[in-house]
């Protein structure tokens, strides 16, 4: 067994460890909340952002859409086309489309040779548009393949005042001839910075199916073929350009999807900063509690060094120490006023129980002899209630025996009577069990006549027999009890045998816990008073032992041999 340790170290330890421990959990508590930040304000605001802002663009973009089939099919904008030239209805309906949605643009009205009809381009920009070798590769395929499906891309047109032009949807308008001409639909890049500005969002990028990059608030997000300088599948933390985004996971719609970008400037040297510095406030402070641990812990283990010093003299035997009343903490004054008044408790107590000792002794001894009497009473009563139901005369002669038996039990005139006379009540006892019984008991008692004036307690056998015919008679159809006598040295050993239903040897192990028990519940009051009377009486070499197996329970009574005169219970 290892040695206890010393409680001052042991508090100075606490000390020390509950600082570190406050310090490290203050530390984990400051991470976990920059990463709870970091998770809801950066992480989780940028993909809604970007889920928001691709929800407004496809809305846009179904408008656009919308109302570009709608005009396509439109029998006014077909005569305008085949006649080159548009009226002001028409007019407003293309000035509708442009400038009722989010994204300001332009439109662009050709007819099927690719002349111009009607635009919202100023006239320079028009001409600008019409020299552009993209546009026209565009209704050159347009024309060609003979789609009338909805065409859209991204183009880079320069143009003057305002109308820089970011993105296009072309729409090839039919006829029952053919292609009747084509509606061009400009996006601004000044409509989608109005649009990108009601986000939170530092930078939006957006795109469209194709990967083509329609729209960037920042120009070096994008490289020079129109593509997103960084992976789609990148998501997460991203270095652009030498500075650190987060970069959100792409909301995609039907026909465009949006990416959020935002800047999470230095934040790993600000929490390393802050992790230094929490790490050496954290050493600070645990050098600091072991410096004053050890004076402090004497200070506030003084008044329980006290109390230890007088528990040693107690157990040392010096009952006449006492603590003095400590001034400074009520607590202590409380304990050493009571451990006081326990010192004084214990030492009348011991006084008292020298006294009392003998006493209990000798009051033990008379209440065990007292419950053997009710216990065969109850018995026998009980056996005299079933006799005279069903053969009165038998039950006459039952009672006979029983009053000359209670008439031995009640004697109180002597404690110890000869092993004759409590023989000769046995024989009474087992001759009233004959009766009842008949056959199925038998007895014979066999002890040297040399030994009849030893003295024993009164009662001493009876429980004894009566244990065998009760259990003995369990589950068997006869029983033989054979009592015997003799003398061992200075020991008087008497023994109970019997060949009834045995004993089994679990059953065995626990009567033998019960002999060697000091409190046993008032239900055992058999063999185990008989164990407990000689022991009170004689010491620890008097008592019982027991045997027994399948064929037989056997009990030895041992008690010292005791010779002298007493009168004897003729009368009985």
């Amino acid at each position: 067994m290892s040695r206890p340790r010393s409680f001052h170290l042991y508090l100075q330890q606490v000390f020390t460890k509950g600082a570190a421990l406050l310090i490290l959990f203050l530390i984990c508590l400051f991470v976990s909340f920059l990463v709870c930040f970091y998770q809801v304000r950066v992480v989780d605001g940028t993909d809604a952002h970007a889920a928001e802002a691709e929800q407004a663009v496809s809305r846009e973009w179904n408008r656009c859409v919308a109302m570009l089939d709608e005009l396509g099919r439109n029998p006014v904008l077909i005569r305008a086309l085949q006649d080159g030239k548009a009226d002001q209805e028409l007019a407003q309906q293309l000035y509708d489309i442009t400038n009722s949605g989010v994204v300001r643009g332009d439109f662009l009205l050709l007819d099927s040779k690719r002349k111009p009809v009607m635009t919202s381009l100023y006239q320079d920009n028009l001409g600008l548009v019409m020299e552009n070798r993209d546009i026209q590769d565009m209704l050159h395929r347009a024309g060609a393949d003979g789609v009338r499906d909805l065409r859209y891309g991204p183009v880079i047109l320069p143009l003057q005042h305002s109308q820089q032009e970011q993105y296009y949807l072309l729409r090839p308008v039919w006829d029952e001839t053919g292609t009747a001409g084509y509606i061009f639909l400009f996006f601004r890049q000044e409509g989608f910075q109005e649009l990108t500005d009601a986000w939170p969002a530092e930078q939006i990028v957006i795109m469209d199916t194709l990967d083509h990059v329609v729209f960037s608030t920042n120009p070096q997000f994008v490289d020079a073929m129109g593509k997103l300088r960084t992976p789609l599948t990148m998501e997460g933390k991203q270095t652009v350009q030498g500075r650190s985004y987060y970069v959100s996971r792409p909301a995609r719609g039907d026909k465009l999807q949006v990416i959020a970008f935002t800047a999470i400037p230095h934040t790993d040297s600000l929490l390393q900063a802050v992790l230094l510095f929490l790490g050496c406030i954290g050493i600070a402070a645990c050098l600091a509690v072991f410096l004053v641990a050890r004076k402090l812990s004497r200070k506030v283990l003084k008044p329980l060094d006290g109390l230890l010093v007088a528990v040693r003299e107690g157990k040392n035997g010096n009952l006449d120490y006492r603590l003095e009343p400590e001034q400074s903490l009520q607590e202590f004054q409380v304990i050493y006023q009571e451990f006081n008044r326990m010192m004084r408790e214990i030492h009348r107590l011991m006084e008292r129980n020298k006294e009392l000792a003998e006493r209990k002794r000798l009051m033990e001894v008379r209440n065990l002899e007292g419950q053997m009497d009710p216990h065969f009473a109850f018995n026998v009563m009980e056996g005299l209630r079933y006799e005279i139901l069903f053969d009165p005369k038998k039950a006459s002669e039952l009672a006979v025996s029983f009053a000359r038996l209670m008439r031995y039990s009640i004697h109180r005139g002597e404690g110890d009577v000869s092993l004759e006379t409590d023989l000769q009540y046995v024989k009474d006892y087992l001759a009233l069990q004959k009766m009842r019984f008949g056959e199925r008991l038998s007895y014979d008692v066999v002890i040297d006549p040399d030994l009849y004036h030893c003295q024993i307690p009164k009662l001493l056998l009876q429980p004894v027999v009566e244990n065998s015919i009760v259990h003995g008679l369990e589950n068997v159809r006869s029983i033989h009890i054979s009592i015997t006598g003799k003398r061992e040295e200075d020991m008087l050993v008497l023994s109970v045998i019997d060949n009834g239903s045995g004993i089994s040897p679990e059953k065995m192990a626990s009567l033998r816990r019960l002999l060697t028990s000091d409190v046993v519940a008032p239900s055992h009051i058999g063999l185990y008073n008989v164990h407990r009377v000689l022991r009170l009486r004689y010491g620890r070499t008097a008592g019982i032992r027991i045997e027994g197996d399948a064929q037989g329970f056997r009990v030895f009574l041992s008690l010292p041999m005791v010779k002298e005169e007493v009168s004897h219970y003729d009368d009985v």
